[in-house]
């Protein structure tokens, strides 16, 4: 019987860099939330102000802070949302690592992701969409809040707001 598990030393491992990963963070904003080992979310709201710096050259330090701290290179996303932020940073793993998705470019970002590329749409909710001929975002987006509420309840309007960068679920 093969053990696919990683060795308890490795998996410590991880656990360490990712606790020094959310150190750094928190050194950053107050309002961090760890998602996973390897994941977190970071309201910046504010921090213009203090750092002396705008959104985009806060997150340029966080990540060389992170890199120098850790010998970790992470991908940054930056918008509004959790569910577009996450969607970033995604798109910042194929690029120099930071990837920004504000409202002037939301509507195309929408129209170059594919419904299944969203967090939280799984392969059931995609099935569903791509039945009714949604196959991007920007048609997700553009369906009417009572066809989306049926069809996927008050999730897939959750969903769709986060979508246009609305803050439906707050950092906490």
């Amino acid at each position: 019987m093969q053990n696919n598990s990683m060795p308890s030393y490795v998996e410590g491992l991880a656990e360490e860099i990712s606790k020094k990963v959310m150190n750094c963070l928190k050194n950053f904003s107050p309002d961090v939330e760890v998602y996973s080992i390897d994941e977190a979310f970071v309201d910046l709201t504010g921090t213009e102000k203090l750092f002396k710096k705008n959104y985009i050259e806060i997150i340029k330090t966080i990540r060389e802070t992170i890199l120098n701290e850790t010998d970790i290179p992470v991908s940054i996303g930056l918008s509004t949302s959790k569910t577009l932020a996450k969607l970033a940073s995604d798109k910042a793993k194929n690029t120099n690592g930071i990837y920004i998705i504000n409202h002037d470019n939301i509507k195309m970002e929408m129209e170059k992701t594919k419904i299944e590329e969203i967090w939280g749409i799984g392969k059931n909710i995609t099935i569903t969409l791509k039945k009714k001929g949604i196959l991007n975002c920007l048609e997700f987006i553009n369906m009417p809040d009572a066809v989306l509420k049926q069809l996927l309840g008050a999730k897939g309007l959750e969903m769709k707001h986060e979508l246009l960068g609305e803050v439906i679920s707050p950092v906490n």
